[in-house]
């Protein structure tokens, strides 16, 4: 098999994290998670390959050098051995563009997660903000919460911007894209299809502790589900809830 390296583009909510959980535990696969995350590491499965951000006597320097030390963290992911990657969010890329350009000039594959249902992520993110639950280990989510309507609508236009940002990342060379329903409702074929494009072989799917967030509906997890639904029938989405 040759060696490939490759980098999950995503947003949050997008079943980035079963993915690189999915991959992570194939035999022919390494996926470190998000290397380039400055806060909150836990998502990070190979925590050697975390990018090494500056100490705050050197955070000035942090805008000079820059390039030069994710040059150098890319070229040493790139130099390992078999089929390795991580994952990059768009916040990230807004903080760091020059990830992704070098990235390519590095040989990089890059898969694209996308998930075109605005309104379904943003629900999700704002429930998770309410839950404080991230990643569902099979917990159960305790009662019904308020939303705020503001920031499902900021999450809203967020995704929405995201999405433009995935779709012109999805037209580079060596870049495959998959939607959260071929990762979640369509899974085995799914993973086949990243499999084919990162030519390692398909051996089953490995388990993961990862469950879906919730099975109830919005109106048993959101007390203000009335309010929001008329906030979100004035900036034109349609919530069946």
């Amino acid at each position: 098999m040759p060696d490939i390296s490759f980098i999950i583009l995503s947003t949050q909510r997008s079943g980035s994290t079963l993915l690189v959980n999915i991959l992570d535990g194939m035999d022919n696969a390494m996926v470190a998670g998000e290397v380039f995350k400055e806060v909150d590491v836990r998502e990070i499965l190979h925590p050697e390959w975390t990018f090494d951000y500056p100490s705050k006597a050197s955070k000035l320097l942090f805008p000079l050098m820059k390039a030069h030390w994710i040059r150098r963290h890319l070229l040493q992911f790139r130099s390992g051995v078999g089929t390795r990657g991580f994952k990059l969010m768009i916040s990230q890329i807004d903080i760091m563009p020059e990830i992704v350009p070098l990235a390519q000039r590095f040989g990089y594959k890059f898969i694209i997660l996308r998930r075109p249902d605005f309104l379904a992520q943003a629900l999700s993110l704002e429930l998770a903000r309410a839950h404080n639950k991230w990643v569902n280990m099979g917990q159960a989510e305790i009662g019904s919460v308020n939303l705020s309507i503001q920031s499902v609508l900021k999450s809203l236009r967020f995704f929405r911007r995201s999405d433009e940002m995935l779709e012109g990342f999805a037209r580079l060379p060596q870049s495959l894209t998959l939607y959260y329903d071929e990762l979640v409702n369509a899974q085995e074929q799914g993973i086949k299809k990243v499999c084919k494009f990162l030519e390692i072989p398909f051996m089953g799917i490995p388990t993961t502790d990862l469950k879906p967030t919730s099975e109830r509906s919005y109106s048993e997890r959101i007390k203000n589900i009335e309010q929001l639904r008329l906030a979100l029938d004035r900036e034109g989405y349609i919530f069946a809830g």
